[in-house]
């Protein structure tokens, strides 16, 4: 992850939204031999804050989420994705197995992501920032498998 310049940190700070940004999401669930394919465009906003760098969007979807992905310093992605019932957090580190919790209207369901693939590139270009997240992994609950997901976002101001 390059560091931003100095006039784009100091445009961040200024706007509490974070800086306009137009995201591009692909994903691919495979659940029970079945594929789900999704391809959706987004506004959404950039920030940083310290070393972390952050991208937000709303889906609107079924039901209306809140979406963030945070990259950090060492290159690990964490999603947060909200809705008025439930709450997702996942923490994505290259090669490692990590434990969650997703909350539901019915109740707390551990879960673990298995991460095979992790690439977070953001760049403060002359013509703006752009960047892209890659991720593939699995979901367990327990023993049992949940799906295999492929997530491919890019981003551009």
């Amino acid at each position: 992850m390059k560091e931003m310049c100095a006039e784009r940190m100091i445009k961040v700070a200024e706007l509490s939204n974070g800086i306009p940004v137009t995201i591009h999401v692909v994903t691919q669930n495979i659940q029970d031999n079945q594929v789900v394919d999704y391809d959706e465009v987004f506004e959404g906003q950039f920030f940083q804050m310290g070393a972390s760098i952050y991208l937000r969007y709303q889906e609107t979807a079924e039901q209306e989420a809140l979406v963030t992905f945070k990259i950090t310093a060492n290159g690990e992605v964490q999603l947060t994705r909200k809705t008025d019932e439930m709450n997702l957090r996942l923490y994505f580190v290259a090669g490692k197995q990590v434990n969650a919790k997703y909350v539901t209207p019915y109740g707390v369901v551990p879960v673990t992501s298995r991460t095979s693939k992790l690439q977070a590139e953001v760049d403060d270009t002359l013509r703006g920032i752009i960047g892209q997240i890659n991720i593939d992994y699995t979901l367990n609950s327990g023993q049992q498998l949940l799906g295999r997901y492929k997530i491919r976002l890019q981003f551009k101001d």
